[in-house]
């Protein structure tokens, strides 16, 4: 239908048909996180005309300013299952594809075969496979890992510190993010391994 276009809705977020329309386009433009995490984000207030709209699009850069699409990375720390601690920092240079998981979650288990495979597709190339499990206790993660078949150049990391899901906005998992070798967010919002253009998307920042 017309009103999912993004003509539609940007002639909405203008305010052209009033803040009823405006605030419902609104939400349909920005419900697609591919762009809502994009530079799109910071060009609406410029074309945004009422204030209600305008003070929402405004509310929404604030939140979300730190994930956009070119944004530099926010470093943290985690540990692997040797206790070691390692930061997304110590990785500059290189792209990373990011899961975001915990034991107790049943679709991110369902989905963790579909990320080793594409690790093992992409062995040797420029671009780096981490996968972080956010479990309160480290012990769940590492009894669930014991005898799992999983591709060797996976990181394996944990972390308990709820600063890392607040300042992602992991509200809910599994999430996949993608970072850029220039360690900048190429992805907050990452496709997951079993979507349609993954290993396009992949091999792009691996090739850059």
């Amino acid at each position: 239908p017309a009103w999912r276009s993004g003509v539609f809705a940007t002639q909405y977020v203008t305010g052209s048909e009033g803040v009823q329309g405006a605030l419902y386009a609104l939400v349909q433009l920005l419900n697609d996180p591919t762009r809502l995490y994009s530079q799109e984000l910071l060009e609406l207030p410029a074309q945004v005309s009422d204030s209600v709209v305008l003070r929402v699009v405004n509310e929404l850069i604030s939140e979300k300013r730190n994930l956009l699409t070119g944004a530099d990375v926010m470093d943290f720390e985690f540990r692997d299952t040797s206790g070691n601690v390692h930061k997304l920092s110590d990785y500059k240079g290189e792209p990373l594809y990011i899961d975001v998981w915990a034991t107790w979650c049943n679709p991110c288990k369902a989905l963790a075969p579909a990320f080793h495979e594409l690790a093992v597709k992409f062995q040797g190339k420029n671009i780096r496979f981490i996968s972080i499990s956010i479990d309160k206790r480290v012990t769940p993660w590492l009894t669930y890992l014991r005898g799992k078949d999983m591709a060797k150049n996976v990181l394996e990391m944990h972390t308990g510190d709820k600063a890392f899901r607040k300042k992602y906005l992991i509200s809910g998992i599994p999430r996949f993010i993608l970072i850029d070798k220039d360690f900048k967010i190429r992805a907050a919002f990452a496709p997951t391994p079993i979507m349609d253009g993954i290993e396009t998307l992949l091999e792009q920042v691996a090739n850059e």
